[in-house]
């Protein structure tokens, strides 16, 4: 009898990275005091986030706020084995600092993984508004298991209020209609990643785990940590049982802290999503940093180039 063969399992990354301009120009604070312009700047931050998307080292990175991705991003992951697609916002905030408009992107290791196809949604917007978010999904096969799975990243609108979350609910409903008709056919297992500006406790985060698409929050499924695991080993890997119901009260405390004029804003509304109930499963996530190890003053900061920080997760074929 043949030894069974076990392979490599995926990693999957999920970042929204900060935009050239909106960095500089958003009103960043550590504490009291602003963070230094030598935080923020691009040619501090640039190097730092290629040097942590590496560091990864995953097999599919999601990002959103990506603006330099065919002068830097690009053709620096390029360099060591990825390839990527992008699709940029029309009315990029960003334009207005007279940065690159930014936009999602996928980059995938193209020693593990075949671009099959990709498909591109603009969400659909009330009358006389601005058509500016949208989703990327990208259907690959990994060539190490001749099995094919679907990628999808978006970034939902921001800003608080009543109308904004309507439009959050009805771009959400869009991504989930798309992912229904790209996967009605095949049954293919699905991954999706984003910055969904809606905390676990919303009507978009409700809407996207109760939808037939069978969704779960990967962060929202870890294991149970005694005591003695919680600890503070940043970068230590956290099992997920996946077949816990997790939910919003699972989530991680934060996936985005920041300092304002306005106040400190500290919420989870970064997700990697995946199939339940399908051939490919969440195995391991990437433990989230502390506070203290973050300096206790929100971000961004030296060490952690974006206001929102990176998740990282594992994924085996059944």
């Amino acid at each position: 009898m043949e030894p069974v063969v076990r392979l490599p399992p995926l990693r999957v990354m999920q970042w929204n990275v900060l935009a050239d301009g909106l960095a500089q120009f958003g009103d960043f604070y550590s504490g009291t005091e602003r963070v230094q312009a030598d935080v923020l700047d691009w040619g501090a931050r640039g190097p730092k986030l290629v040097d942590a998307i590496l560091g990864a080292s995953a097999d599919v990175v999601c990002m959103q706020e990506v603006n330099h991705f065919e002068d830097f991003f690009l053709p620096h992951l390029r360099d060591h084995g990825y390839d990527g697609t992008f699709v940029a916002k029309k009315f990029s905030p960003a334009l207005k600092y007279g940065c690159l408009p930014d936009g999602c992107a996928i980059f995938f290791r193209t020693s593990r993984l075949q671009l099959v196809q990709k498909d591109v949604v603009l969400y659909p917007v009330p009358f006389m508004a601005v058509q500016n978010q949208g989703a990327i999904a990208c259907r690959f096969k990994d060539l190490r298991a001749d099995r094919e799975f679907l990628v999808a990243t978006t970034h939902l609108k921001s800003k608080v209020g009543k109308e904004n979350e309507q439009r959050r609910l009805s771009q959400a409903q869009s991504l989930m209609q798309m992912l229904v008709d790209l996967t009605r056919s095949s049954g293919l297992p699905c991954v999706v990643c984003g910055d969904f500006n809606a905390p676990p406790v919303s009507e978009v985060y409700d809407f996207v785990q109760r939808h037939e698409m069978g969704l779960k929050s990967v962060y929202a499924c870890r294991s149970e940590l005694t005591s003695d695991e919680v600890g503070d080993e940043t970068g230590a890997e956290e099992k997920i049982d996946w077949a816990r119901n997790g939910g919003a009260s699972s989530e991680p405390a934060y996936t985005t802290w920041k300092f304002r004029p306005t106040g400190e804003k500290k919420e989870t509304i970064d997700y990697i999503w995946m199939s339940k109930d399908k051939a490919l499963c969440a195995s391991k996530c990437l433990r989230l940093p502390s506070e203290d190890s973050l300096g206790g003053k929100g971000l961004p900061t030296n060490a952690m180039p974006s206001d929102h920080l990176p998740l990282l997760c594992e994924a085996v074929w059944n």
